[in-house]
């Protein structure tokens, strides 16, 4: 049996279902693109504001550079 390897487009991924959810806490002050920035600094990883919002189930009219309260606690897949 072969096992090819296929890269998924976002919009097929945004349909996988399993994977690994990983809680991840914002710093203080922090946005939802400073805080992708973050995530891809430490995992080699493409997280966007967009999948945050579409992951955490934020509305889609959440702005990426706002602050985000104090001990937000968001999940990010891998």
């Amino acid at each position: 049996m072969s096992m090819k390897k296929q890269a998924l487009s976002d919009e097929l991924l945004d349909n996988v279902t399993g994977g690994t959810v990983i809680p991840r806490p914002s710093e203080n002050g922090e946005t939802l693109k400073s805080f992708a920035d973050r995530i891809n600094a430490s995992a080699s990883r493409n997280v966007t504001p967009q999948n945050l919002i579409l992951w955490n189930n934020l509305p889609a009219t959440t702005d990426p550079n706002a602050p985000l309260p104090a001990g937000t606690v968001l999940k990010v897949f891998f």
